[in-house]
């Protein structure tokens, strides 16, 4: 669980669930597929890393745009908004 007002987050992989919010930054999250990843931000873009083969559930809010290379799924719930900025995901 991190929060940050003004700044970049970045955390190379987390093995479980994982909360970030912020209000001004890029976030930038490696997630092993093993726990729910929520992401907030108002003014950033947000890149996930995931596994090569894993099949998210996305649910996305906000007015950014969202990119995924993989297929959708049930394997892990991926819950991100924004106001502005896009949304990756990329395989790790």
């Amino acid at each position: 669980d991190i929060s940050t007002v003004s700044g970049s987050v970045g955390i190379d992989e987390v093995a479980g669930a994982a909360q970030v919010r912020s209000v001004s930054g890029k976030v930038t999250l490696g997630s092993a597929a093993r726990g729910a990843v929520h992401v907030r931000t108002v003014s950033g873009s947000i890149t996930i890393r995931l596994p090569a083969g894993v099949r998210p559930n996305v649910r996305f809010s906000g007015r950014g745009s969202v990119r995924s290379g993989f297929e959708p799924g049930e394997d892990v719930l991926i819950d991100v908004a924004n106001v502005s900025g896009a949304v990756q995901l990329v395989p790790s």
